[in-house]
């Protein structure tokens, strides 16, 4: 049985070895067929939702990788409907820096708005608009107002 994604690709099986009673052997070697196989597919979030026979056996254990540009809310509940048995989820890192760390800054560093904006643009992939920024700003202005009148 394969054990991680790392063995995707390994033929899994076993020897049977007949050895007479003057120690001639025969061997045989059998291949295992589980009824699930573990595989990596990858492909655009509507097409794995509309399409999923192009993608091999839905029961089999799942690695996906969705290429698409922008997060997409609940997407691992939303493809398991069409695959019960995904154990991992990522998106394509499109950076060129899959596996490098930037150095990243302390969020006490950034302001709430500036903290609030970078959370939206990377759930979203999109920037507040003006209005969402307005109402942001207020928030955070009366926030901000009432933990000064509060007593330390």
């Amino acid at each position: 049985m394969k054990y991680c994604f790392d063995e995707e690709a390994q033929t899994k099986g076993f020897l049977v070895v007949d050895m007479d009673g003057e120690g001639r052997c025969c061997i045989d070697s059998r291949r295992l067929r589980p009824p699930k196989d573990l595989r990596r597919i990858q492909g655009l979030f509507k097409e794995l939702l509309d399409s999923p026979e192009q993608f091999g056996a839905p029961d089999d254990y799942l690695s996906v990788t969705l290429l698409d540009d922008g997060r997409i809310k609940d997407a691992m509940t939303l493809l398991r409907q069409r695959f019960p048995n995904i154990l991992q989820m990522q998106y394509l890192d499109r950076s060129g820096l899959q596996g490098q760390l930037e150095e990243p800054r302390e969020a006490t560093q950034l302001g709430q708005l500036e903290l609030f904006q970078k959370f939206y643009q990377d759930v979203y992939d999109q920037t507040l608009n003006e209005q969402q920024l307005s109402v942001l700003t207020a928030i955070i202005e009366r926030d901000a107002a009432a933990q000064q009148e509060r007593p330390a």
